[in-house]
């Protein structure tokens, strides 16, 4: 069985929520999929802090929201500026 994980970028997306529900459907439905939807952002992909997103789950507006609004923007990578 297939792992497919969702990550939003945060903020307001109008349709976002119909997009997940269609995401969830199709690939649990045409392949046997397992969708998780990731939590806190990257943080939450790099901690393994995920949701599991079933066509039940996916069917209520708040289970999809609650993906969507625990997501944030923030930079993985960290530059450091030399101090020379």
């Amino acid at each position: 069985m297939s792992r497919l994980g969702v990550l939003t970028g945060g903020g307001d997306c109008p349709g976002l929520n119909a997009a997940l529900r269609g995401l969830v459907a199709r690939a649990q439905r045409g392949h046997q999929a397992e969708v998780v939807g990731i939590l806190d952002g990257w943080d939450g992909l790099m901690e393994g802090r995920t949701r599991p997103l079933d066509r039940d789950a996916a069917a209520t507006r708040t289970s999809t929201a609650r993906v969507a609004r625990r997501s944030r923007r923030r930079s993985t990578v960290r530059a450091s500026t030399p101090s020379w």
